[in-house]
């Protein structure tokens, strides 16, 4: 792969996270966002394993990066935006702040551990 090809195959992965908005808001109204979110997040383990450990041809590696930026940005997306039904207003700025970046304290908070101000 040549060096324009490699920064070429950045691009699918937004772009993908970009799709899911039309997939995934009727997937978490459907089935509830706990169901919907994790089973986008094991299906997207599923293609960054494939991204790290196969060798495939390029348009295949190009459809396999678009579909874990589906996956995974767009879970991303899906989580922060359904903070507003699964924390009480006091909590949704606490919610949404932990939810992209600290997966680990989003659980934490989940189980009802107060962290205050240490985030």
């Amino acid at each position: 792969m040549t060096p324009a090809q490699a920064v070429f195959a950045t691009s699918p992965y937004p772009l993908g996270g970009i799709w899911t908005a039309l997939c995934l808001g009727t997937a978490i109204d459907r089935f509830g966002p706990e169901r919907a979110l994790s089973c986008h997040y094991v299906i997207g383990t599923g293609f960054i394993a494939l991204i790290a450990f196969a060798s495939m041809p390029y348009v295949l590696l190009l459809a396999v990066i678009f579909l874990a930026g589906l996956t995974i940005i767009g879970s991303q997306n899906g989580a922060v935006g359904t903070c507003g039904k699964l924390y009480p207003a006091r909590m949704r700025t606490s919610g949404t702040k932990l939810l992209p970046g600290r997966p680990v304290l989003w659980a934490q908070n989940q189980l009802g551990l107060d962290l205050g101000q240490c985030c």
